[in-house]
């Protein structure tokens, strides 16, 4: 961050409405040319691209240190830039430290800074970093060197793939380098071993095949020359279940004993999490409940994550072509936090999903409810715990406050209103003092009037 604005301004002096579409969704001779602004003039001074304006230095053409001196030397408050966009501006910025016009050098701008820029100074642990930034220039110039030689060079491949008289001579662990494969074994004996190692034609083809179709011709990777195969024991299955159950066994070991609970664990203190790549292959979402659940359980986890797939350009004929929607990785992270602090089972989950799939319409606990209705519906002054959490619209908090405010009163539906964060959702699902659902929870059309009129879009990053 601190390298790439030591240089270059960001662009957001006009008005955003005036940019046409995406460049993915502008006509073709426009695509690959950014945000065009045929209706004013949007070039030079006038370029709006990401909405914010200014350079983060006094002089953006120039590497230099000036990016941490103005950090460091002025307070600086949030505004909002032509285009609209929220950033941050120097508070009695002296005249000189500021950068000049791109098109006039007699006019002066703030500077600006992002949230992202900020953290280098409010963050503690950014700070100190760029504190030695800060204070040697030669450090900072050589690290971010090699950070941004390895951000433009990383999808080229081993050292052996560079031309050029500044090609480095260190192997970088980040280029995969594989050790040269040895020449002087004996062909013919070499055959004759695998001729009489058993395996069938279709084994042997299979195995070739399984590391030829890795071969990537933009970086050389993978392919039948050894380095899929020296590679792949690190993402076998039952490799990987194993080293995490050997990381599950040492956290356990390192957890403090009575006598050491005042000293910090000495060995993985936050735990170890996995992540699983949703709608890679045909895995249902119940199947997938059900592979973090045991993951949970045999192996200790903190927490599983879930990515939806995104596909691949030039990549394997295996993989879809088009991903899953967005919702489907959302609605598996509320399975997820049904099975850590709600007490569902996967079955139990399942049991409200269709063909294996989960509702995109309305959330699993919802889901649930409306499949188990002759459980409700559940009485707020008297329900055990365990119940009061599957109301749909009743969190943990909320039920938490309710067993503890019903212990001096008892509770109407308004002060189930006050307790949770909207009473709709749960009207159907409970009784009070002076509440009955009637026939509402059984009501034929009560999926229908639980479903939100509007569906939420979650927004992608991409």
């Amino acid at each position: 961050t601190a390298g790439g604005h030591t240089v270059g301004k960001c662009h957001g002096n006009g008005d955003v409405k005036q940019l046409g579409p995406d460049p993915e969704a502008a006509d073709v001779d426009d695509q690959g040319l950014g945000w065009m602004n045929k209706t004013s003039r949007g070039i030079g001074r006038n370029t709006v691209s990401s909405g914010i304006e200014g350079a983060w230095t006094t002089h953006p053409t120039t590497w230099d240190n000036g990016y941490f001196y103005l950090l460091f030397t002025y307070d600086w408050e949030l505004k909002k830039s032509p285009a609209g966009a929220w950033q941050w501006e120097p508070i009695n910025i002296k005249e000189e430290d500021k950068p000049v016009d791109v098109e006039d050098p007699s006019i002066r701008h703030n500077p600006i800074m992002t949230d992202a820029d900020m953290a280098m100074k409010l963050d503690p642990a950014y700070r100190r970093i760029s504190e030695r930034f800060h204070a040697d220039p030669g450090y900072f110039a050589r690290v971010f060197a090699r950070a941004w030689f390895k951000l433009t060079h990383r999808d080229m491949g081993p050292r052996a793939r560079y031309l050029g008289p500044d090609v480095p001579q260190e192997d970088l662990i980040w280029q995969d380098p594989v050790p040269a494969g040895r020449t002087d074994y004996d062909v013919a004996a070499l055959k004759t071993r695998i001729a009489a190692s058993g395996l069938t034609v279709s084994e042997m083809v299979t195995t070739a095949w399984d590391s030829a179709r890795t071969f990537r011709g933009s970086d050389r990777r993978g392919g039948a020359n050894g380095a899929r195969i020296r590679l792949a024991p690190q993402k076998d299955v039952g490799v990987i279940k194993q080293a995490m159950g050997r990381v599950r066994l040492k956290v356990e070991a390192a957890r403090p004993g009575k006598k050491d609970r005042a000293r910090p664990p000495k060995f993985a203190p936050a735990g170890q999490s996995t992540q699983l790549i949703i709608g890679a292959d045909g895995a249902s979402d119940t199947e997938i409940v059900d592979r973090s659940a045991s993951l949970y359980a045999g192996y200790g986890l903190r927490r599983v994550y879930y990515s939806a797939f995104s596909p691949i350009p030039d990549s394997s004929s295996i993989l879809p072509l088009s991903k899953p929607p967005l919702m489907r990785e959302h609605r598996l992270y509320q399975a997820d936090w049904l099975m850590r602090f709600y007490g569902f089972s996967p079955g139990e989950i399942g049991d409200a999903a269709n063909d294996g799939m989960l509702d995109l319409a309305i959330d699993p606990k919802l889901a649930w409810a409306l499949n188990s209705r002759a459980q409700f519906p559940v009485d707020v002054n008297t329900g055990a715990r365990e119940m009061l959490l599957r109301v749909p619209g009743l969190g943990v908090k909320s039920v938490n406050r309710i067993l503890q405010v019903r212990r001096w009163r008892t509770l109407r539906l308004e002060d189930i209103g006050r307790l949770c964060r909207g009473i709709d959702k749960v009207r159907p699902f409970i009784t009070a003092l002076d509440w009955t659902p009637g026939g509402l929870t059984d009501a034929a059309d009560l999926r229908a009037r639980m479903t939100p009129t509007v569906q939420p879009v979650q927004l992608s990053l991409f």
